[in-house]
């Protein structure tokens, strides 16, 4: 939980973190946020959290704000991070977002290659299956007329 501190004062390793600040809609939105993580039959329907969170903020704000009173201010102001430093920490971010983004389409490119392979052998010994499939028609037909025509021999002597 952030108090007194912004989210873009903190630096790495602790910006990597969830940055919650110490206020009613940011206290809320985490709070909504650990209620979803709750297995179902745990979980508060959002109406009685809503409710449950506004009867209890005021006395939580209200502890929280002395506690942090009662710390006092020792080293003066909170320090303020250079420009320069947080341009370089977000090209670093945008840089790194960039390396996830080329492997993970990397990764689809040599899937799709991979399913392409799948589906073209699938299709060819679905092709020979057929192939093989008119092969045998076309002998069955055959063989029907070949004995189709013994039957006509038979029953040609039988009525002579």
């Amino acid at each position: 939980m952030l108090a007194g501190v912004q989210p873009t004062d903190v630096v790495d390793p602790l910006s990597l973190f969830q940055q919650t600040r110490a206020d009613r809609a940011d206290m809320f939105k985490r709070l909504k946020d650990l209620n979803e993580l709750l297995p179902a039959d745990w979980r508060l329907e959002a109406d009685r959290l809503t409710r449950a969170f506004d009867s209890f903020w005021a006395p939580f704000e209200k502890k929280f704000n002395e506690a942090i009173a009662s710390t006092g201010s020792k080293g003066g102001a909170s320090p303020v991070r250079d420009t320069q430093d947080m341009v370089s920490e977000l090209l670093e971010l945008v840089r790194d977002m960039k390396r996830e983004d080329t492997a993970a389409a990397e990764r689809t490119v040599q899937e799709l290659q991979q399913r392409l392979g799948q589906v073209t052998q699938e299709r060819h010994h679905l092709q020979a299956i057929v192939e093989n499939g008119q092969v045998r028609q076309h002998a069955l037909e055959q063989e029907l007329g070949a004995v189709k025509a013994q039957l006509k021999k038979i029953q040609n002597q039988d009525l002579r």
